[in-house]
């Protein structure tokens, strides 16, 4: 049975004011959005009310009552230090503000960054814990999708968690997820069929399929250079190959990797034309044959407003 997690840090702190920790598993939150937000800032909230050397104790502890699986909580100074963390503990003292994962992203940045104007959303790809062992971050294959919550504690420092997106309990984002996925999957499916001409003709339109509820498909080829992208058509010719988005994301260079790879995820920020502010998006990306590819996203705020 799951319990909410203002319980779960609520119990803690009756547990450390009682002067002892207990070895009991602790329920972690439901596994949305919001149960994520309440579990980050009740712990920060400990970490107010107790000692940082006690706090990052407790964070550090895969045997905490406040860890469970894949809910934990990873904690970092301004500078980048990590102080905090269960599943990388030899890290624990070294800095990691340039660290990135597999696409780039300079994620430490962008939850410092996040922190530090009082906490929020983010999205980031990182590895997938085996259990009992250290996490791998030199393993590509071990990334995965994550939604995180970052809040700070003060002025010194920061926390962060995240859920992996296959294991988040709400449907509607996994629903948009889905479309998506499915957007991406008709259109390579449209090209195959009708040919490279006719669906890139199809995907610079505004009147069809490819172009519902504020989504559209870009396609590029291998050296970066846009095919079509109905947003901004007098840029299709245009390459973006090692064009740095914000947080050191190269977006294009990133999909291609992907692209290469069969399709996958790639995660940046970027203007959201509808409301004029840097924005991390999330895009799905599918090779259509050996020379081209194709891709459409969704911003982090139309993803949680599910």
């Amino acid at each position: 049975m799951r319990i909410g997690a203002t319980v779960i840090i609520a119990c803690i702190l009756l547990v450390f004011c009682a002067g002892c920790v207990s070895n009991e598993p602790v329920s972690p939150p439901e596994a949305t959005a919001e149960g994520l937000r309440t579990y980050v800032v009740s712990a920060a909230q400990y970490a107010r009310e107790v000692e940082p050397a006690t706090a990052c104790a407790v964070f550090n502890d895969p045997q905490s009552p406040l860890i469970s699986g894949d809910w934990y909580i990873y904690a970092y100074d301004y500078e980048g230090t990590l102080l905090a963390h269960p599943y990388e503990r030899e890290l624990v003292g070294t800095n990691r503000i340039n660290w990135t994962p597999a696409n780039g992203l300079e994620v430490i940045r962008l939850g410092r960054d996040t922190a530090a104007k009082g906490g929020g959303d983010i999205l980031y790809m990182y590895p997938r814990p085996v259990p009992g062992q250290e996490i791998n971050e030199s393993d590509a294959s071990m990334y995965r999708l994550k939604f995180g919550y970052v809040a700070p504690v003060n002025n010194r420092w920061w926390i962060g968690s995240g859920l992996y997106f296959s294991d988040m309990e709400n449907g509607k984002i996994h629903e948009k997820i889905e479309e998506l996925v499915g957007l991406v999957d008709d259109a390579v499916d449209y090209a195959h069929t009708s040919g490279k001409s006719a669906a890139l003709s199809a995907f610079s339109s505004g009147s069809n399929r490819f172009s519902e509820n504020g989504h559209y498909i870009f396609a590029l080829d291998y050296n970066g250079t846009l095919l079509a992208y109905r947003v901004d058509p007098g840029r299709v010719g245009e390459s973006d190959l090692g064009v740095v988005r914000a947080y050191g994301v190269r977006s294009a260079d990133a999909s291609i990797e992907i692209a290469r790879s069969g399709g996958g995820f790639v995660v940046y920020s970027i203007k959201n034309p509808v409301t004029g502010d840097i924005e991390q998006k999330l895009s799905y990306i599918r090779p259509v044959d050996d020379t081209w590819w194709l891709g459409s996203g969704i911003y982090l705020s139309e993803l949680l407003s599910a």
